[in-house]
């Protein structure tokens, strides 16, 4: 079994990692790559002990055979945690393995696992935040590039690196990445993460919203309307909804508040700031 390190009470688990192999060839249009199919097996999200996503089958990636080796990606799917706010992400093809974290941005969009339904296709539940176009140079697409890897809690970011260079591959194959073993607790693979990396502020986090840098914030009305608020509003208005939290809030995150507003937000909202960090003595 896979588990992520406990977040915020949550955790991500998957009993194991299946790929499913098909051989390319000719057909009617022409050549096609052999391909693997990479998917997360009994993938369930869960909530202190409680279980608050379940899905049987979770594919998270296809990548293709091209000259001779299996570096390039057709496309890759991460489900993660930042802050209290479920995320799923969809990338473009790539050429090569994103070892470091980066990966090129299809789509970022939300889940209200509170609503969550299994027998609803995934892609009708989810809240699209940012879809992100190519710009072309002489006809070659690029595409934006996040480092995911320290942003948010996902079995994705760690161990679709491992897989392909430990061991050669059979279809049906059941493979567990093999970490250090210090990583292991209970014949479990237990994948950790420096949340103090990531870009949150309690359960708030920072998002790309419509080429911009927003703080998507929990509303007591649930996920569609913290979507809501951050949609129909500007980032002014972020910063009057998270002045009540940065009390509770760690030195880590209160700088982090710090520099997003001294390079994103108004002449006002400097002020206001500059005033409350020198009222309560926060570091900045």
């Amino acid at each position: 079994m896979l588990q992520t390190n406990r977040y915020r009470n949550k955790r991500i688990l998957a009993d194991y990692m299946y790929i499913q192999s098909q051989d390319g060839g000719e057909s009617s249009w022409g050549y096609t790559y052999d391909t693997r199919i990479v998917s997360l097996h009994n993938f369930v999200i869960k909530d202190d002990d409680s279980v608050i996503l379940s899905i049987p089958k979770l594919c998270i990636g296809k990548r293709s055979d091209r000259w001779g080796s299996w570096t390039a990606w057709d496309y890759q799917r991460v489900f993660g945690f930042s802050g209290d706010f479920l995320f799923f992400i969809e990338t473009h093809d790539s050429s090569m393995d994103p070892s470091d974290g980066v990966y090129k941005m299809k789509t970022i969009s939300v889940l209200d696992w509170n609503s969550f339904q299994a027998d609803v296709p995934l892609e009708a539940q989810l809240i699209v935040l940012q879809e992100y176009e190519s710009t072309s140079d002489d006809n070659i697409k690029e595409f934006q590039e996040i480092n995911l890897k320290n942003a948010v809690l996902s079995l994705n970011t760690e161990i679709l690196y491992e897989y392909e260079y430990r061991q050669n591959t059979v279809e049906g194959r059941e493979i567990l990445p093999d970490f250090d073993s210090k990583t292991k607790q209970d014949e479990m693979q237990t994948i950790r993460f420096d949340i103090n990396n990531f870009p949150t502020c309690g359960g708030a986090t920072l998002v790309s919203y419509q080429d911009e840098f927003r703080w998507l914030i929990p509303h007591p009305n649930g996920v569609k309307a913290a979507v809501d608020r951050m949609q129909t509003s500007d980032s002014t208005n972020d910063w009057t909804t998270l002045q009540p939290h940065l009390a509770e809030a760690s030195t880590v995150e209160q700088k982090r508040i710090w520099k997003h507003f001294m390079r994103f937000g108004t002449d006002d909202v400097k002020v206001e700031m500059e005033t409350l960090f020198l009222q309560n003595q926060w570091e900045h």
